[in-house]
């Protein structure tokens, strides 16, 4: 018979409880909890700005009809007067 995960789940905590004392677990077990509590947020705000980049990057949601000219575009009057 081997050990489940309820069972070893139970022995890490009992071992905790030894080591370091109730209230010292109680507030380990907190600071979990807000710790997986801001990943969550950081998370979400990160799906979050990249859903509104890729909106942004949708050409049938850009305002602008025509794509801006590029930086070899912009230069190549430039180039001439320089010869």
């Amino acid at each position: 018979m081997g050990l489940g995960i309820p069972e070893v789940v139970i022995i890490i905590v009992a071992v905790a409880v030894l080591l370091f004392g109730g209230k010292k677990v109680v507030e380990l077990a907190r600071g979990m909890g807000r710790a997986s509590g801001e990943f969550k947020k950081a998370k979400m705000d990160v799906e979050r700005e990249l859903k509104q980049e890729e909106g942004m990057n949708d050409p049938v949601h850009s305002s602008s009809k025509e794509p801006a000219p590029t930086a070899l575009e912009n230069n190549t009057d430039n180039t001439n007067k320089n010869i």
